[in-house]
């Protein structure tokens, strides 16, 4: 296995991401989230850069 620690980017609460952060304290695995979306304002700043792929 990687010793690498994996970055989730996604908001900071509850989501689609959740059942991911479930699973990787289930199995023991340290994880970071990404600071960069904290706040709707994150998310249209990343939007209106053309980072994201479904927007």
């Amino acid at each position: 296995m990687s010793s690498t620690k994996p970055v989730l980017h996604y908001w900071k609460g509850r989501g689609r991401a959740e059942i991911i952060r479930l699973t990787l304290a289930a199995v023991g695995i340290e994880w970071e989230d990404a600071p960069y979306l904290n706040e709707p304002a994150d998310f249209e700043k990343l939007r209106s850069e053309g980072k994201l792929f479904f927007f």
